[in-house]
């Protein structure tokens, strides 16, 4: 499909509308996914075994905006071999953490990140 985007041309200044394609989103976004499974499949080289196991036997949950992104489940899947879930409410887990951070702030502190 396409849809009309609203913008300001960087080069010119002026404000503007362009038709997008989806697939044109689909490639732009192909590096930073790309890079998304990089990371991933770099922690699960540097986790332990023990925790590894886990990790393949429960999979992994997503979260933020980037887990709403069409097909990034379907794409770690394949290129991990992993289970992936979205997390229920995924625009929210950042700020129910903080708030469980702020609730326990001194657990926090004794706690070398």
């Amino acid at each position: 499909g396409e849809m009309n985007v609203k913008g300001r041309d960087n080069s010119s200044g002026v404000p503007t509308m362009l038709k997008v394609r989806a697939e044109d989103i689909d490639e732009a976004l192909e590096e930073p996914i790309d890079q998304i499974i990089n990371a991933i499949l770099q922690t699960l080289e540097l986790t332990p075994p023990e925790l590894s196991a886990d990790v393949f036997e429960s999979g992994i949950t997503l979260a933020g905006g980037g887990s709403l992104l069409r097909g990034i489940r379907n794409n770690i899947e394949q290129k991990t071999g992993l289970s992936v879930q979205t997390a229920e409410e995924p625009l929210m887990c950042v700020v129910r953490g903080s708030g469980k951070a702020l609730e326990n702030i001194d657990i926090l502190k004794s706690v070398s990140l």
